[in-house]
């Protein structure tokens, strides 16, 4: 809920009038900025993802956030997070998997904010580990 201060005059022949006050906008929390994934492990057949999410605008008063994972268009889970959650770990799928998340924040009201959603292909961008130490070995001289 956002207020905004007015001052009115009205000013009509012999008649003038003057209301100062506040408006209350009953809308729900803006739309969340930007889901952002980061690649950080794989074990062999799983990619496991941590989730940034963007920190909520102070004047929406944002007490909840609604955090959904689907892959392959099928909701994989959904878990209520409180208003001041900024990251969201372990967010697993397979390679070439279509993973779509999507957040919702929620004032103290109740007001749902319209849903971010992000969708993007699961795909192993993580380097192998670095070889082990080297060494030669002279076999033999000329």
């Amino acid at each position: 809920m956002r207020g905004y201060e007015f001052d009115l005059t009205v000013d009509v022949g012999c008649f003038k009038a003057s209301v100062k006050g506040t408006v209350q906008v009953l809308s729900g929390p803006m739309m969340p900025g930007r889901l952002t994934p980061f690649l950080v492990s794989e074990d062999g057949t799983m990619l496991v993802y941590e989730i940034a999410l963007p920190a909520p605008k102070e004047e929406d008063h944002v007490v909840a956030r609604e955090f959904t994972v689907g892959v392959n268009n099928a909701q994989v889970s959904q878990v209520s997070l409180e208003g001041s959650v900024l990251k969201v770990d372990e967010v697993k799928a397979m390679p070439k998997d279509m993973v779509s998340l999507t957040l919702v924040d929620v004032d103290g009201a109740g007001n749902r904010s319209v849903a971010r959603t992000l969708t993007f292909e699961a795909t192993d961008t993580l380097p192998p580990a670095q070889p082990g130490e080297m060494s030669v070995t002279l076999k033999s001289e000329e």
